[in-house]
């Protein structure tokens, strides 16, 4: 290129015209730009992604982002233009297929540019790299740097607060009122009786049974059963589960899970999904993080049929225990399994999420269309954004 003018520049020397002399200059103009933008290029330029720093991101909360820009070469850049890499979860919800887009100043030393992502989506945010884009004056010469980035946000569940007894209000279907049974708690030993046929060989007491020459079983001090169990179906064959459907599934299932986290009471959360994910809660405050964790996580990509999985956990729901399912579909095979249970004293709640959640022949079923539904009445209509602590 640089040859080339210099043979136009001897041309005009010998013609000695002022219209080839303008000639020249503008072709000169034209191919110094170029070649201007071309040597710049990036040198110097770095840049940075910056995300503000929250506690705990929810979903539909909004989110800060900016794009740092350092120029250590203070050379005009030639109007170069940012482009950050938007999570691909948030680019479905949303419907975009454009990234964040910035402009940079002709000349500068540093830049920040900043953007808002609005209405997250529950999830893991995966941002990628940041890209840096140029190109001369008249469009001739296009340069590209990708910065290599990547930053990853988990954003919870939406829940709001609610109490225990809200959600374990749960009356026997056959009583009419509620009620709590007994069962032996298997932590405080009262005594030893003589061994009776049935009795299983873990309760054997083997000391007092070869200090008497005779078996002898162990007695426990009786205590209610209080322990509940919520079951998120996750199955991905279930009719009229959208995406916003299932959303809504979670929100449930983090509701529940929160007000049960924070009590004293034994609880386990359970998923159908891919992986059959299972959190029983050990210590309060890490049960709450793992437990939501997953519901963050979690797709409806379930292989196995809600009351197929329920007949595997059959083992879990004794007598007096509490069993809470969150659902979009229930179907004859569940009822019957469900009807059974309640026969054994185990007391149900399934929440039948969606619009279409109107089946109300059974007492044990309660429709949710809105996450504010979860509320009684005496708390009002407004929605906490409650926090994992």
């Amino acid at each position: 290129m640089l040859s080339a003018i210099v043979l136009i520049y001897i041309w005009t020397l010998f013609l000695n015209h002022h219209r080839v002399e303008q000639f020249f200059w503008l072709t000169a103009l034209i191919c110094i730009f170029p070649m201007t933008a071309l040597l710049r290029a990036f040198h110097g330029i770095k840049a940075e992604r910056i995300i503000a720093k929250r506690k705990k991101l929810f979903a539909e909360d909004d989110m800060e982002v900016k794009i740092k820009v350092y120029n250590r070469i203070f050379m005009p850049t030639f109007l170069p233009e940012v482009v950050d890499s938007l999570p691909l979860i948030y680019k479905l919800k949303h419907r975009k297929h454009e990234n964040a887009k910035g402009v940079l100043p002709f000349v500068f030393k540093e830049r920040e540019l900043v953007y808002k992502l609005s209405d997250l989506p529950r999830g893991q945010l995966l941002f990628g790299d940041i890209y840096l884009n140029k190109k001369d004056l008249f469009g001739l010469v296009k340069i590209k740097k990708v910065i290599k980035s990547s930053e990853s946000i988990l954003v919870y569940p939406k829940y709001i607060n609610v109490s225990t007894e809200s959600i374990v209000g749960i009356k026997n279907q056959q009583q009419g009122g509620p009620k709590q049974y007994q069962t032996n708690d298997t932590t405080q030993i009262s005594g030893v009786r003589e061994y009776q046929h049935g009795d299983k060989l873990s309760l054997v007491h083997w000391k007092a049974s070869a200090k008497n020459s005779m078996l002898m079983s162990k007695e426990f001090i009786p205590s209610l059963n209080r322990r509940s169990h919520l079951i998120l179906d996750c199955y991905k064959e279930n009719e009229n589960k959208t995406n916003e459907i299932f959303e809504l599934c979670v929100s449930v299932a983090a509701t529940v899970t929160n007000a049960f986290g924070n009590s004293g009471e034994p609880f386990s959360v359970m998923m159908n999904n891919a992986h059959r994910w299972e959190v029983e809660k050990k210590h309060k405050g890490q049960f709450l993080l793992e437990a939501m964790e997953k519901l963050a996580l979690v797709r409806n990509d379930g292989n196995i049929p809600l009351a197929t999985f329920c007949r595997y956990n059959t083992y879990r729901f004794e007598k007096g225990t509490s069993l809470i399912i969150v659902t979009t579909c229930v179907d004859e095979k569940l009822k019957k399994y469900i009807t059974n249970l309640i026969n054994k004293k185990v007391l149900v709640k399934i929440y039948l999420i969606g619009e279409q959640s109107t089946d109300t022949s059974l007492p044990f079923i309660h429709p949710i269309t809105s996450l504010e539904q979860m509320l009684p009445w005496s708390e009002g209509r407004k929605v906490y954004e409650a926090r994992v602590k």
